[in-house]
């Protein structure tokens, strides 16, 4: 089980990498490569969310907001 300092730390830097992808930075990366690291940084977050239930909907969120990002990098790629 992570620590809660552990938790939130990765909440703010999923949050600012997302910032970063969200605001343009998504059209410069390479895309399979990013598509790989998006279902990661999903993964990672889910297991969060289970080991620590009381930020479930802080990091449900952000795992929507990766899975948004991912639906848009799929259509790029179609």
């Amino acid at each position: 089980m992570t620590a809660p300092n552990e938790t939130n730390a990765r909440i703010v830097l999923s949050r600012h990498t997302l910032a970063t992808y969200e605001a343009g930075a998504i059209a410069e990366a390479e895309p399979v490569a990013t598509a790989a690291m998006i279902r990661k940084e999903i993964t990672i977050l889910q297991a969060f969310a289970m080991a620590h239930p009381e930020k479930a909907i802080t990091l449900g969120d952000l795992v929507r907001r990766w899975q948004a990002l991912g639906d848009r990098l799929k259509e790029r790629l179609n």
